[in-house]
């Protein structure tokens, strides 16, 4: 997907997730956290070809990405300490910011290399497209309501909302896939 799209999708999630403690500024760690594995595309794999055909190898596994969101887990700890939440809050967070990132993309006709190093072929669900406004717009519309209104009650229900929203659409785009 489209770097917008997981922006807000991370935005979202990490706003649901730990938005009452956190307030605005999880909307913002998490949109940064939801493009961390489109940071492949600064590798430069050798020439163009390949740089296209390893974006969304291994910095999509989810081999990698669990390591990274232990990584990320105890680095927080580490930083800040006293946070409100517990480690376990914080890494189901961050995993699922990051694994929703993966989970989007095998949802593309591209696809995805989800079970990096292993060599399986990419996986590729074929439903949606790479830039898909229907799924976009209800998560950036409740990132924008976030940062206007907070993440009191009112803001973590649109970030809620939005998730739920945008998940049923997913849903719906496999079963349009196989009607007949």
């Amino acid at each position: 997907m489209d770097s917008l799209t997981q922006a807000v999708l991370g935005a979202s999630v990490q706003g649901a997730m730990l938005g009452r403690f956190q307030g605005r500024k999880a909307l913002v760690y998490g949109a940064l956290l939801g493009t961390l594995p489109d940071m492949d595309v600064l590798i430069d794999f050798g020439d163009a070809v390949a740089d296209m055909t390893y974006h969304r190898g291994f910095s999509h596994s989810v081999f990698v990405l669990g390591a990274v969101a232990v990584l990320l887990t105890w680095l927080a700890r580490r930083l800040f300490p006293r946070a409100e939440y517990g480690a376990g809050r914080l890494f189901t967070c961050i995993a699922l910011v990051l694994f929703t990132h993966v989970t989007l993309d095998a949802f593309t006709t591209y696809g995805t290399q989800l079970f990096s190093p292993l060599h399986p072929p990419p996986v590729a669900l074929s439903s949606i497209f790479i830039i898909d406004p229907f799924y976009t717009v209800p998560l950036l519309l409740a990132v924008i309501a976030g940062l206007v209104v907070g993440l009191g009650r009112k803001g973590l229900s649109w970030q809620s909302g939005a998730l739920g929203l945008s998940s049923l659409y997913l849903v719906s785009t496999l079963a349009g896939k196989h009607m007949p």
